[in-house]
């Protein structure tokens, strides 16, 4: 990963708070996208486990992006520019930008699709949503940079044969 996190490991105490700092280490990404990483974050208690108490330990999975400065487009509007498609496997979303767009709450014919995920730049994805139908109807979310959720957006397709 082209990133380092400091500091890699501290400890807290109960009701405390720490901040950890991300620093990119220069190492070369592509220039005309998004990249995409998952920074792994474990919260292990210290010391033996007394009688009678529970301990839990915790991993926080986060999603990072690399944004290169000067990227064509706005990437709070990419979600609109995704492009819709049915096959006889199932719906294919194209992403013609350079930013990660997050599917949330997907629906598909009106059947919830767990982990709807993500489509990476300027990629197409294939799905088994709405597989051996001729038409359908998929309503969906994004999250923007800011953890917002925008509002749902909802496209209908018809199988070309």
């Amino acid at each position: 990963m082209p990133f380092v996190v400091t500091p890699p490991l501290f400890m807290l105490s109960a009701r405390q708070e720490n901040s950890m700092r991300v620093v990119y280490t220069g190492a070369p990404l592509p220039a005309d996208r998004e990249s995409l990483f998952t920074l792994s974050i474990a919260a292990i208690p210290s010391g033996k486990p007394e009688a009678n108490r529970v301990q839990m330990a915790f991993r926080s999975a986060l999603k990072l992006l690399y944004r290169p400065e000067g990227l064509a487009g706005n990437p709070q509007q990419a979600y609109r520019h995704l492009i819709w498609s049915l096959t006889p496997d199932g719906a294919t979303v194209r992403n013609p930008t350079p930013y990660y767009v997050t599917l949330f709450l997907l629906r598909a014919n009106e059947r919830a699709q767990d982990n709807a995920g993500v489509v990476a730049p300027f990629a197409t994805r294939q799905t088994d949503w709405c597989r051996h139908t001729v038409r359908c109807t998929v309503r969906w979310q994004s999250i923007n940079d800011y953890g917002r959720v925008i509002t749902a957006q909802t496209v209908d397709l018809t199988r070309i044969h």
